[in-house]
């Protein structure tokens, strides 16, 4: 079985940052959110990321 590409708005992306930093659990809301880990880890790497940047 071929494993199919989703693609996530960047407000859903944000969503999900948001909801691992309230719950404070990544693979809790990798479940709730049915998104693998490594996808979720790497949106919040990037936020981040983004975030250091844009304060320098």
């Amino acid at each position: 079985m071929k494993k199919r590409n989703r693609t996530y708005s960047p407000s859903f992306k944000q969503k999900a940052v948001e909801l691992i930093i309230s719950k404070g659990n990544v693979k809790q809301v990798c479940k709730e959110l049915d998104i693998p880990y490594s996808v979720l880890h790497r949106w919040q790497s990037n936020c981040r990321l983004s975030s250091y940047f844009s304060h320098m």
